[in-house]
């Protein structure tokens, strides 16, 4: 969900830098103030917030995926699986 929001907000600082460069008279003012104002500092966040999360997301995925391979390794002996003896 942040990684849409993301996009979301890249997509909106764009089209206000690009309609902040038109002849729009005041139109064009307001657009470039909220791109300088706002726009590219809350960009910045959710850039990092996303990046962030993604980290974490991908993380944990590996982490679970590491420990079920490793599971599944010690179940194997010498070729043979072991009995379920442990409990798993």
């Amino acid at each position: 969900m942040i990684s849409k929001a993301n996009t979301a907000m890249q997509m909106l600082v764009l089209s206000l830098l690009m309609a902040s460069q038109l002849p729009l008279g005041v139109a064009g003012t307001y657009a470039h103030v909220a791109v300088d104002d706002f726009g590219i500092y809350l960009l910045a966040v959710l850039s990092a917030v996303s990046g962030v999360h993604y980290i974490v997301v991908w993380a944990h995925r590996s982490s679970k995926a590491l420990k079920l391979k490793k599971l599944r390794e010690e179940r194997v002996v010498d070729g043979e699986v072991k009995s379920n003896e442990g409990g798993y």
